[in-house]
């Protein structure tokens, strides 16, 4: 077992309980020595390490169901201990759960602040295993905090992952899209997606028939607040579907802001990215005076060129536009002030391109060594009996990552002529 005499292993009735001076006791030293063969480096990445342990063992194996009780515990790069907690854990994610790297869905019995990040009680552990640079996700995230008008965007950061004493690789630890302090503030989250669960609030839009999920707070279908949110996003899509979707004393814009559906609309245009015509991942805010706000940002692994599955649209050119068949984009689209914001925010991501790149550089420096433990454990870029130099993965690695920056350029200078 990794860490077999420091990892806490909790049983039923032990959950949540500390050794106490476990935090002094405990030094990188120890941990080193009783690392399992075959990740020595793992204190040496620079990045910090999850160990997540559920009572006894307790595999995780479902999207629909917890785990739970399970000891939760950060440590910084250089071992010191960040944070703990006890969760519930479950699995997070669609088409990615048949991966075999899963993410997680994580649910703290108590607020906590994690890396910096301000206290909540839920995060999501992104796996990033269809993106190869695992970078996609991040630099959606960086000009969903840089360059759009978003209320909130969620705050992530790198780590390691460790499981029931089994290394599972570098992830993405992320702020779960919640209507809280520090997230959403104000309203309900919104998520366009056609995949969702049983148990989920959902109704399809009038016209389109978009299936609409109200994600949070939770309320009971047909209340008084679903009926009211039913309304007022149907009067969207009728309103832009009408006889006069533009008109200045009632358009669609009394309803709908402009600025944060052409950052939704431009984001995703960038990336090309295949969910965002209201497939799957995309939310809004519906705040308490009745205005929808596209965002925050969400799930762009298989974006940027980076389509996976078998792909009729050529979809993973640098030309192209795809967004503008979105729902409800299509009529936006045709108004000149849309136009207008348009054309001006795309410039401000143009402008900012090499401010990108440079992050893509920062970020892929900064994670390199996780990537070659990634690679020992999930063999992405070599065959399954195949055993790669430090010095090859590292090579492929930022192959990967330089296409990925190509494509970016690509892209910008095509969608530089279409505004």
């Amino acid at each position: 077992m990794l860490f077999s005499s420091l990892i806490f292993a909790c049983s039923e009735d032990e959950i949540g309980i500390y050794e106490e001076n476990w935090i002094v006791d405990n030094s990188k030293e120890e941990w080193e020595n009783n690392i399992t063969a075959g990740i020595p480096e793992l204190w040496e990445t620079g990045l910090p390490v999850i160990v997540i342990n559920t009572p006894g063992k307790k595999p995780v194996l479902y999207k629909t169901s917890w785990v739970n009780g399970a000891s939760f515990e950060c440590f910084n790069a250089d071992s010191t201990i960040n944070s703990t907690a006890t969760t519930r854990i479950r699995l997070h994610g669609n088409s990615s759960r048949m991966c075999p790297k899963k993410s997680y869905n994580l649910d703290f019995d108590e607020k906590c602040e994690v890396l910096d990040m301000p206290q909540h009680k839920r995060w999501i552990l992104q796996a990033n295993h269809y993106d190869t640079t695992m970078l996609r996700n991040s630099i959606a995230q960086w000009m969903g905090h840089r360059l759009c008008d978003f209320q909130y965007n969620p705050r992530s950061q790198f780590v390691e992952l460790i499981l029931n004493g089994e290394y599972l690789g570098t992830y993405q630890l992320i702020e779960h899209i919640r209507q809280s302090t520090n997230r959403v503030e104000d309203g309900y989250v919104i998520e366009f997606d056609n995949k969702f669960a049983e148990d989920d609030i959902v109704f399809k839009t009038p016209i389109k028939e978009v299936d609409v999920n109200i994600k949070d707070p939770d309320i009971e279908k047909d209340s008084p607040e679903f009926n009211h949110i039913k309304l007022i996003i149907d009067s969207v899509e009728k309103t832009l579907y009408g006889n006069d979707p533009y008109n200045a004393t009632n358009g669609y814009f009394h309803i709908a802001d402009r600025a944060t559906f052409a950052d939704f609309y431009l984001v995703n245009e960038i990336a090309k990215n295949v969910d965002a015509r209201f497939y799957s991942s995309c939310f809004a805010n519906l705040t308490t005076d009745d205005k929808l706000y596209m965002g925050p940002l969400w799930d762009f692994d298989i974006g940027f060129g980076n389509y996976v599955f078998e792909n009729p649209y050529t979809i993973n050119e640098p030309t192209g536009l795809y967004m503008h068949k979105c729902p409800w984009i299509e009529i936006m689209l045709k108004e000149n002030e849309f136009k207008k914001i348009v054309s001006t925010h795309l410039q401000r991501y143009i402008d900012n391109e090499q401010a990108i790149l440079d992050y893509i550089d920062e970020i892929s420096n900064k994670i390199i060594n996780s990537v070659i433990l990634n690679e020992r454990k999930w063999k992405l870029y070599s065959a399954e009996n195949e055993e790669m130099s430090d010095d090859e993965i590292k090579e492929a690695y930022f192959a990967t990552v330089n296409r990925l920056k190509q494509w970016l350029s690509d892209r910008f200078k095509y969608l530089a002529t279409k505004y």
